[in-house]
């Protein structure tokens, strides 16, 4: 097992403070033989998203990846669900907040497991964030959406409301082999469609990454400016196996 190296880069929307950020993101140890690591991006016309996002990655994280089958993963997220409802409800002190919790909460989550001595990886998704594997200064894999154009505003979403109001959506799924040097970022969705467009103009996006989080903020303003990305929260895990 070779040495594992991860770089978390993330910023609100512009405009918006650092607690008004609602993507969330965890990881299990790197140090594993198999660890995990999982991203999710609450929606914004929900109530307390975040917290609905932090929970799903890191109970997904603390199980060290995302169950084998739909029902398994409708089970837990009902009983997250219940959880998320409690917890809101004692934060929701204002009429605004109270109306938003009568619809629950909803996220988008991409949860990615690496078993570094088989040297494998697989990806379960529901909805916009993307996982791109570079090998030897190309891009290899795109999961699960391979085009810019694929993205709108209407993602697959994970609700609080599984098992009562709504259905459990299919979690795409893949599963692959890596190199050692292999490099996987992990994005949200303005973060993702942008890396696909700049793909898609030939260029190499994965080298025009800020390197630090002081530099992120000065990186997206002229990007966001000029329409080029999408004005929202944005998470990169960048990882090297």
């Amino acid at each position: 097992m070779g040495i594992v190296t991860l770089k978390a880069l993330y910023a609100p929307k512009e405009g918006n403070s650092d607690a008004q950020y609602e993507d969330a993101f965890a990881v299990s140890s790197v140090d594993s033989p198999v660890f995990t690591v999982a991203l999710a991006d609450g929606a914004s016309s929900a109530g307390f998203a975040r917290d609905w996002a932090e929970r799903l990655t890191k109970t997904f994280v603390a199980a060290n990846g995302f169950p084998d089958t739909d029902d398994e993963a409708a089970a837990i997220i009902a009983h997250l669900g219940r959880e998320w409802r409690e917890t809101a409800a004692e934060k929701a002190v204002s009429w605004h907040a109270q109306e938003k919790l009568e619809n629950g909460s909803a996220a988008t989550l991409l949860v990615v497991t690496f078993d570094t001595v088989a040297r494998t990886w697989k990806a379960r998704a529901m909805g916009d964030i993307c996982i791109f594997l570079i090998r030897k200064e190309k891009l290899r894999y795109a999961f699960p959406l391979t085009r810019a154009a694929q993205f709108n505003d209407r993602p697959t979403l994970l609700s609080t409301e599984i098992g009562s109001r709504v259905l459990m959506p299919v979690a795409i799924r893949y599963e692959e082999k890596y190199e050692p040097g292999d490099r996987f970022l992990l994005m949200t969705d303005a973060f993702s469609q942008w890396f696909l467009k700049e793909f898609e103009s030939r260029r190499r996006p994965w080298n025009d990454f800020p390197t630090t989080q002081l530099a992120l903020a000065s990186w997206l303003k002229p990007r966001r400016d000029k329409g080029l990305m999408k004005n929202d929260d944005v998470t990169l895990l960048d990882l090297i196996l």
